[in-house]
């Protein structure tokens, strides 16, 4: 049962992966610099509206992003420490929507009609996701626990 605990850490840790891979590689093919690009044009977009409000929450994407690849990293390789940056990461993945999880869907331009199932299938899979996140922590302490009980 591990194994299939772990694969799916393992596989939550790739899409984050894939999804940075394809920023980047997107990036590359506009002749842009990745992120840097980006983060300037959503900050200009940001300050017209006169309140710091809307920066600070460029900012706060732009710093998930950075902890996207910290525990994508991480979660390929089991690392506890990845799963806790995940999880840190779902409330706000559910306010800002990001899209790691499903993040090609945003990328297809889909007909409005299809708009809102698409955002409720990102949150919806977000929220899966930080239930096997907890499920693989509750197992890893468990196993934890027997390992250094001798039984």
């Amino acid at each position: 049962m591990k194994a299939r605990i772990d694969s799916v850490t393992f596989s939550w840790g790739v899409i984050d992966l894939i999804y940075i891979g394809w920023m980047i590689i997107t990036a590359l093919l506009s002749s842009k610099i990745p992120f840097y690009a980006d983060f300037v044009n959503d900050i200009s977009a940001a300050q017209s509206f006169g309140v710091a409000y809307p920066v600070f929450l460029v900012i706060i994407t732009y710093v998930m992003m950075v902890s996207v690849i910290i525990s994508g990293y991480l979660m390929v390789r089991n690392n506890r420490i990845g799963v806790y940056i995940s999880l840190m990461q779902t409330p706000f993945r559910l306010f800002l929507v990001l899209p790691p999880t499903l993040f090609f869907l945003v990328y297809f331009n889909p007909p409005p009609s299809l708009s809102i199932i698409i955002v409720v299938l990102v949150l919806l899979f977000d929220v899966i996701k930080a239930i096997t996140l907890v499920q693989w922590l509750k197992r890893n302490r468990r196993e934890t626990a027997k390992n250094y009980s001798g039984t």
